[in-house]
């Protein structure tokens, strides 16, 4: 159906693309929340759907991670890696807008 939802490949690398984009957007809802000390990271993409609008609408449900980086960091792939033991698990909803042509790219994050 055009315009509606269609689901997609959540193990599409361009969806942990996605989720790293939002990092720092998940990560000031965490600190504001004090939901964890430790910078958050993405593990896994749990689902993933598309809309083609005026551009392309991405809706991606992700699970993050706390991290060895601190929550005053903004993580990047390199240098945060997955703390070990006792380390929680948050999903947030990601979804990004973008029209190419005209170079917009925005990112908001939700908790479900």
């Amino acid at each position: 159906m055009p315009g509606g939802w269609m689901a997609q490949k959540p193990g599409d690398k361009q969806y942990m693309d996605i989720a790293w984009e939002a990092v720092g957007k998940v990560n000031e809802d965490a600190k504001s929340n004090g939901l964890s000390n430790s910078a958050l990271i993405p593990k896994k993409v749990l689902s993933a759907e598309s809309q083609v609008v005026a551009g392309i609408k991405y809706e991606v449900l992700v699970e993050y991670v706390d991290s060895t980086c601190s929550i005053d960091t903004i993580p990047k792939k390199t240098t945060c890696r997955e703390k070990s033991g006792n380390g929680k698990t948050y999903e947030y909803i990601v979804q990004k807008y973008e029209r190419a042509w005209d170079n917009v790219n925005e990112i908001t994050v939700s908790r479900p």
